[in-house]
């Protein structure tokens, strides 16, 4: 049986065709995206928000829905590029996510929309579909390998789940593939020409101006190719290649002067540098790491998916007396930088998370795929047909989730109910009332809250009567008032007091998320 082959033209037809079903998918799985996270909250703001990154909290005074679209839409300001660069400089990242952000919302500037960031995502998602097709094909030379692993992707839980997330992570998988094909498609040949430098160095701002654990990716990546230019006696392109690194970071500090201080002496910096140090806990961090990894983007089965390719591996190795690098060497620096990566971005990370793994999902995904194409393929050349069958196979198994309907985690899509049922009550006024301030959850109830006419926020750190009575004062008229109370585990306690206080005929019990228990005051 002839193995099969597949031009250019099909190829391109083909991923022209994934990238139209993934868009499908991801406006569907975006128009599910009903909230913000405290952080994707941030992102809005530090884009937009001419007050600084927080949000103001509106303590014991009425509030209206205009304190939130103050905080996420630039209004007056819009196409005003120092607010992200002011904000940016102040907080632990680079401004580049930012500032595209900052340039939609402008587009509509007293209009808040999560089509901003969740739109601006899928046109990033479709990049890394489509660069990974290039990446995979500079591999291992094989178009229908390359479609079948941007397919994936493409229908991935990871890969949906990074879409959905308002943060700049999106953007570094996609500065990440890019840099990985700059060195795979012109660091892998006997001479590098100029334009491999320019893409090279077009990457390396790309990323560092995107999200700085991307010089870590970026660090193992040349110390690998350093190496192999130092061994292959390749000193004129070496020196090309260090001055090409060291003009894109002279060229991304000039973009943004605070990186070196941020990167070094900052809040996140020097919290990176004390946990680089400390061994407690860091077992457990990278067992809990390699758990989001394989639930994201292996359906949990990543330990199998390793052991089947250490067999196969283990099997050619018997055969053939030697390992595959003639095959699958130019996986080996991808490897090593996904390692690498994988190991110092837990050790020094603030949290194990999944975002700052969300970056490495399409590698991940890439090694997978590409390894067991190398090696079920070297085991039996002639059926090449067999190879991409079993790719096909695993990629449609992890791609079962999405296939049945699942929606990712970031698109709160359970928080729909409770801001569909605040928005029948957006003619009242509400009152908040909690004796315990949880900043991350205050963010999230002001999305909720804003929904309403007008709001008091009272005081967190202990219930004041005074308060209560000016804001209920505003409220004297009113029939009903919407009640949050902000510890549901104190609700038993304190309903009959509130009850009271906001002088009700009856609580009715009319929604509970989180911490909080909402209520209609009926007077």
């Amino acid at each position: 049986m002839k193995n099969l082959t597949m031009n250019k033209k099909t190829a391109g037809i083909l991923l022209a065709l994934i990238c139209v079903i993934q868009l499908a998918v991801s406006l569907h799985v975006g128009s599910e995206k009903s909230f913000l996270m405290c952080d994707e909250l941030f992102t809005y703001g530090a884009a937009n928000y001419d007050g600084g990154i927080m949000m103001e909290f509106p303590l014991n005074d009425w509030k209206n829905g205009d304190v939130f679209m103050d905080y996420v839409t630039p209004q007056e300001n819009a196409f005003s590029y120092d607010i992200p660069y002011v904000n940016q400089s102040l907080d632990v990242h680079p401004p580049l996510y930012y500032y595209l952000i900052h340039t939609i919302s402008s587009f509509h500037p007293y209009e808040f929309s999560y089509w901003t960031g969740v739109g601006l995502n899928i046109v990033l998602f479709l990049g890394c579909t489509v660069t990974l097709y290039f990446l995979v094909y500079e591999l291992v030379k094989g178009r229908a390998c390359a479609l079948l692993a941007s397919f994936f992707y493409a229908l991935s839980y990871g890969g949906l789940n990074t879409m959905l997330f308002v943060r700049m992570y999106m953007l570094f998988a996609l500065a990440l593939l890019l840099h990985l094909l700059a060195y795979v498609r012109y660091w892998e040949r006997e001479k590098i020409p100029a334009r491999g430098y320019v893409f090279l160095g077009f990457t390396l701002v790309l990323g560092a101006m995107t999200q700085y654990y991307f010089l870590i990716a970026a660090f193992f990546l040349g110390v690998w190719y350093t190496l192999k230019l130092l061994a292959g006696k390749r000193f004129r392109e070496l020196g090309i290649y260090l001055g090409t690194v060291a003009a894109a970071a002279a060229v991304s500090l000039t973009l943004f002067s605070p990186m070196w201080d941020q990167i070094f002496h900052g809040s996140r910096g020097t919290q990176a540098q004390d946990k680089f140090w400390v061994l407690a806990g860091f077992p457990r961090a990278l067992l809990n790491m390699f758990d989001i990894i394989s639930d994201q983007m292996f359906r949990g089965y990543l330990w199998p998916v390793l052991g089947v390719l250490a067999a196969l591996l283990l099997v050619f190795v018997i055969r053939f007396r030697r390992l595959p690098l003639k095959e699958g060497g130019k996986l080996l620096p991808v490897i090593f930088m996904a390692a690498g990566y994988f190991l110092l971005v837990t050790k020094i990370a603030p949290e194990v998370t999944d975002r700052y793994m969300m970056p490495l999902f399409p590698v991940v995904l890439l090694l997978a795929v590409c390894a067991l194409h190398v090696l079920v393929h070297g085991l039996l050349p002639v059926r090449k047909q067999l190879a991409l069958a079993v790719c096909a196979a695993f990629g449609l198994f992890l791609c079962v989730p999405i296939l049945q309907g699942t929606i990712p985690t970031y698109s709160y899509n359970w928080m729909k109910p409770h801001t569909e049922l605040m928005k029948q009550y957006a003619d009242k006024k509400a009152v908040y009332i909690d004796r315990e301030f949880y900043w991350w959850e205050y963010y999230d109830l002001m999305q909720v809250m804003r929904e309403n006419s007008d709001f008091y926020v009272i005081s967190y750190a202990k219930i004041i009567q005074d308060d209560i009575d000016s804001a209920l004062e505003y409220a004297a008229e009113d029939e009903e008032v919407i009640v949050y109370v902000g510890n549901t585990a104190l609700d038993a306690e304190i309903t009959e007091y509130i009850k009271n206080t906001v002088q009700a005929r009856e609580m009715i019990p009319l929604d509970q998320f989180n911490r909080y228990t909402v209520y209609r005051a009926v007077r």
